[in-house]
């Protein structure tokens, strides 16, 4: 077992090379780096209450997380062409008339 300082927590053991991060002020685990930092404003950690209160939760492990981040518009607006380009596809194939694989396959074979 390792020693802690005074007024320290002792956190559990972290996977190691994971993203994981744990604040050994107040005792809780953070699922990213990003969001260890998150939960520090103007250098003190905010309670469980606060956190849950700002939108996060924890997972089953008792990791916290942050509410998830609203999309960028320049994401969504390619998030958005892309399923255009899906769809369009989609009835582009619906409409075309189906031909029958096995003649195309021995046209093929008739060719070499």
């Amino acid at each position: 077992m390792t020693k802690t300082l005074p007024g320290w927590h002792e956190l559990p053991k972290l996977p190691p090379g994971g993203k994981a991060s744990g604040c050994r002020a107040c005792g809780l685990v953070f699922t990213t780096t990003r969001s260890f930092d998150d939960h520090r404003v103007r250098g003190c950690c905010l309670t469980a209450t606060e956190l849950e209160a700002r939108g996060w939760s924890a997972n089953p492990k008792g990791w916290w997380r942050p509410k998830p981040r609203p999309m960028g518009a320049k994401f969504a607006a390619e998030r958005a062409r892309a399923q255009a380009v899906r769809e369009a596809r989609l009835k582009q194939a619906q409409q075309q008339p189906e031909t029958d694989t096995t003649a195309r396959a021995c046209q093929r074979g008739a060719a070499k």
